[in-house]
């Protein structure tokens, strides 16, 4: 989703496959720590992440199917730096 808005996503050290969602919750390079999600933001738990499509809600992949459900409660909230 991030590549359909040209958004190049964070990848692992060896540069093969986007981070995990577990490394969406520490420092990543070219996004911010936000305390609010907005539309666009990546918003992980440490286990699962989704993309914010509102202030509220949260689109995610599950097994066999994408959802859309309030926000991950406790997740780590992460705005990409560029506009």
């Amino acid at each position: 989703m991030l590549y359909n808005v040209g958004i190049t996503p964070p990848l692992t050290s060896d540069g093969k496959w986007p981070i995990t969602a577990n490394m969406w919750t520490g420092s990543v390079s070219g996004w911010t720590k936000a305390s609010t999600q907005q539309k666009g933001d990546i918003v992980s738990d440490g286990n699962h992440c989704g993309i914010a499509v509102d202030s509220t809600y949260t689109m995610a992949a599950g097994t066999n199917k994408i959802y859309m459900d309030q926000d991950i409660k406790g997740g780590t909230i992460q705005r990409c730096d560029t506009d």
